[in-house]
């Protein structure tokens, strides 16, 4: 059996360049020095990472080794498209787990970030005979001047043991804390970061899993 390692090589290094398409946010795609084109999802999700036209051509250039012009009408319609709504982005692989929503209960002070389960095995392990692993979901907070970390919490699984397919559903439940609970409950509005990570928490607001992804929504604090 190939391990979760092996795999995520294989599909990096496969899968990647069969979902490549074009479209019209890249003006230069025929540059022969191109290694490769980004696709349209990773395209937005860069988009909202970086911003502005300057940055992210930039990194394209870097990333992909050729020169990528973006049209500035298509990032503004991106990023308003994005603003208010839940965004997931697969800044790790996602083969075997995925974070799919989360939300925050302002009353119980809890954050709640359902995961899907995509893969019968490479979890260390069925119940009783392996250790099984954890599935990590940190969150992160922005008052007004950037993310910063709330806390981090954990939901136990195994292999499946009984014959059954994927997909299956989790959740974890995160804990506000003292800043946040501190926070005089109003109605406002502030961003929020779940972060993802198989086997090892995330140990700051931009981090990157290796297996895992992050959720980025807002949250409202009701009374």
């Amino acid at each position: 059996m190939f391990s979760k390692n092996i795999i995520g090589t294989l599909i990096a290094t496969g899968l990647f360049l069969l979902a490549q398409q074009s479209y019209a946010a890249v003006v230069d795609l025929d540059d022969p020095n191109c290694r490769a084109e980004p696709d349209h999802e990773k395209m937005v999700q860069l988009a909202q990472e970086f911003g502005n036209t300057e940055k992210l051509e930039a990194y394209l250039q870097q990333a992909y080794g050729c020169q990528l012009t973006i049209d500035s009408d298509w990032m503004d319609k991106i990023l308003l498209k994005y603003k208010y709504i839940q965004v997931i982005t697969n800044t790790g692989n996602v083969h075997y787990e995925g974070l799919e929503s989360c939300g925050y209960h302002p009353q119980r002070e809890e954050f709640t970030c359902s995961m899907a389960i995509k893969q019968r095995f490479g979890f260390a392990g069925q119940p009783a005979i392996g250790p099984g692993s954890n599935e990590w979901v940190t969150i992160c907070v922005d008052y007004g001047n950037g993310y910063e970390l709330v806390d981090t919490a954990s939901v136990h699984v195994h292999d499946e043991a009984v014959g059954q397919r994927p997909n299956w559903y989790f959740s974890a439940i995160v804990q506000a804390n003292e800043k946040l609970q501190a926070q005089i409950q109003k109605g406002q509005t502030l961003r929020a970061r779940a972060i993802l990570s198989w086997s090892s928490p995330a140990r700051h607001c931009k981090y990157r899993p290796v297996w895992g992804n992050q959720a980025d929504f807002r949250i409202r604090l009701d009374p």
